[in-house]
């Protein structure tokens, strides 16, 4: 059976934005099957040959890894190198029977009130953010995708944290930047 769709954030009724390069998880009882990602332009996935079982959940993580190594990543109020998490959030659980329609198709929205929302978000993550720190994502996927049109280049080290929810210092990136040279403060975005 292959299980199919698209990943959005829908952070207005009348305005639904692509999760582009964020990698898409097929997760049984914490183990990892298959992991493929995003695609322009409109967020697509698709996971084949996935097996007929029940307890399935599918894993979507706020790391852009359309690139190696990953450009950005969007962490939940501190740098990931201070314990702060990636945002992830994971489907409800379902079965895959030999009468599942194939392909099967499983459009995610990556927030908390729609068809299918996530259950679970990592350590401390409210459900009631993901859509805010998906829309995080995606406004950084299309600086990223600016930059690199004007052939910018970057010399930070990768992944570049995007620090969502922050606590003391609002939404920021960190971390070190180059030549092992750190200004005093966090550039803020």
């Amino acid at each position: 059976i292959t299980v199919q769709g698209k990943v959005r954030v829908i952070p207005e009724l009348d305005q639904v934005d692509p999760l582009i390069g964020v990698p898409v998880a097929l997760v049984r009882e914490g183990k990892e099957l298959q992991r493929v990602i995003t695609e322009a332009p409109d967020g697509r996935y698709i996971l084949p040959n996935v097996p007929i079982t029940h307890n399935l959940v599918i894993s979507i993580t706020l790391r852009h890894e359309a690139k190696t190594p990953p450009t950005f990543q969007v962490v939940h109020q501190l740098p990931e190198a201070l314990g702060g998490p990636v945002i992830y959030a994971t489907t409800r659980p379902f079965t895959v029977t030999a009468s599942t329609p194939h392909p099967s198709v499983r459009n995610i929205h990556f927030a908390d009130r729609f068809t299918d929302p996530p259950r679970e978000t990592g350590r401390g993550i409210p459900l009631d953010r993901l859509d805010d720190a998906a829309v995080i994502y995606y406004r950084t996927y299309q600086a990223w995708k600016l930059a690199d049109s004007m052939s910018q280049s970057f010399d930070l080290l990768l992944p570049v944290d995007i620090v969502a929810f922050s606590n003391s210092n609002g939404t920021y990136w960190s971390g070190p930047r180059s030549n092992d040279v750190n200004p005093p403060a966090d550039a803020f975005i």
